[in-house]
């Protein structure tokens, strides 16, 4: 926000930039929609900008506009709105092209005060350039289309090849994987209609069009020359260094397919945890220890972490709310002083009590910790009560004074 008039004074609220997004209605490439989204609003009259600086209405000028920009620049196209006449949601077809290089300069922070620079008298000062050129240099490196209607659809992607030829581009379309051609971005990509076949009258041929129902949706732009932006406030810009990955890829068919391999046993591994077997083998094991009294800790520490892992992950938690009940049945004051040192961790009881989204986990959790609580004395009591009081909000220092 910049005051315009006798206010001088400026108003910044910053954002860490993760995408941008554009408009495509009545836009006819990005670069317009660019330029659209950084024009600004004047503010004035009874919509004038209330300056806390000066405490007074000023006539102003609301714009965004970029201030610090990433590595890779992820713009997203809005080809989906709310039509207010029908109260459906629809896909916007528009046509909307996109360059294979983007200047981002003009549309930064920097950029438009060049510009204003410009257009005033600056007395033969040169402006200087914060950062260097290719910085705002981008060049496109993958889009993702979208192929159907607001309500249903497919997504598939073009990719460049990053260790081949500059111009090599690929179709990823599900199973298929095939060379994609630059000339054909256009046809695929930039939306608008096209021809599907021809009408015939006793007087002319005519061609049918319709909307394209593909189009565009992300577009991926990325600097030739990284640099280091994992700090926002920094005033200086630091080139990155390539460095070799700790785990690097396999190079040779043996250490292909050892990590094809593990990671196929990691996922069976996970299937397994969630199977309703492996539900049933935990029940049956834990009538172990009718047989066996001594093996009753163990196997409650092991059953009852494992449940309490899997619960809140799981779809379907009866099968997990079964066997934790007749684990709550049996808690003596061994499993529940175990039980509340578990969940004086602050991890524990943020992820099963605070944070967790579902209810019926939540009221189960109390319903053990419950019956945890009536089989212990009061200095675990105590511990656990603390332990989640220091979690509240209300309870930090900043809210330390009390109003009754």
């Amino acid at each position: 926000m910049i005051g315009k008039g006798s206010c001088k004074h400026k108003s910044e609220r910053q954002e860490p930039l993760l995408h941008l997004q554009v408009e495509v209605k009545n836009k006819k490439s990005i670069l317009e929609s660019l330029e659209s989204y950084v024009e600004g609003e004047l503010m004035e009259k009874d919509n004038a900008y209330q300056c806390y600086h000066c405490d007074a209405k000023v006539t102003a000028l609301r714009r965004v506009c970029i201030k610090k920009l990433p590595n890779t620049l992820i713009i997203v196209l809005r080809r989906f709105e709310f039509n207010f006449d029908t109260m459906r949601k629809v896909k916007l077809n528009d046509y909307c092209e996109f360059p294979m290089e983007i200047d981002m300069e003009p549309y930064t922070e920097e950029g438009i005060e060049r510009k204003e620079r410009e257009n005033e008298e600056t007395f033969g000062q040169e402006f200087k350039k914060k950062y260097p050129d290719d910085y705002y240099q981008y060049k496109l490196k993958g889009v993702i289309i979208h192929m159907g209607t607001s309500d249903s659809g497919h997504y598939y992607s073009l990719i460049t090849d990053r260790d081949g030829k500059e111009d090599e581009w690929f179709e990823f379309n599900d199973s298929i994987v095939r060379p994609f051609d630059l000339a054909d971005m256009k046809s695929e990509a930039f939306g608008g209609t096209e021809n599907f076949g021809y009408s015939t009258n006793a007087y002319s041929i005519m061609s049918n069009l319709r909307e394209k129902y593909r189009n565009a949706y992300l577009l991926f732009y990325e600097r030739d020359q990284f640099y280091d932006v994992s700090d926002p406030e920094a005033t200086t810009l630091e080139p990155l260094v390539p460095t070799e990955p700790s785990n690097p890829p396999p190079k040779n068919v043996a250490d292909i397919m050892a990590k094809v391999t593990e990671e196929n046993e990691r996922y069976w591994r996970s299937r397994n945890t969630f199977s309703l077997e492996y539900y049933n083998f935990l029940d049956h094991l834990w009538t172990a220890h009718q047989v066996n009294p001594g093996l009753k800790f163990d196997l409650f520490k092991f059953i009852c972490s494992f449940q309490l892992t899997i619960m809140a992950r799981s779809k379907d938690r009866a099968s997990a709310v079964e066997i934790l009940l007749k684990l709550r049945n049996s808690i003596d004051e061994q499993c529940a002083e175990w039980l509340i040192e578990v969940f004086c961790v602050r991890m524990v009881h943020r992820e099963l009590l605070i944070d967790c989204p579902v209810s019926e986990v939540r009221k189960f959790i109390v319903i053990l910790l419950k019956k945890a609580i009536g089989e212990v004395g009061a200095e675990f009591k105590l511990k656990l009560f603390l332990s989640m009081i220091k979690d509240l909000e209300l309870c930090q220092p900043k809210y330390s004074r009390c109003y009754y």
